[in-house]
């Protein structure tokens, strides 16, 4: 099980998605969906920045595994 919590502000994680992608970066935080007030957010994301600098929300479903690598 991934624990969000800590993967949301971590400040270098590694996620693995459930189609092989490895992702490397910092966590920047969960949007759910049942706290958005915007009709077009259809899923739970999970913000991060990855090490080349690219900005990635990726549906929290998609992601197999989060690896937390260094907390703050």
């Amino acid at each position: 099980m991934i624990d969000w919590t800590k993967a949301e502000f971590a400040s270098k994680v590694r996620v693995i998605m459930k189609d092989g992608v490895i992702l490397n970066g910092s966590g920047q935080g969960i949007s759910l969906v049942e706290d958005s007030y915007n009709e077009d957010e259809q899923f739970d994301t999970f913000y991060l920045y990855t090490d080349d600098g690219k900005a990635l929300a990726p549906n929290i479903e998609e992601v197999r595994e989060v690896i937390v690598l260094k907390m703050n």
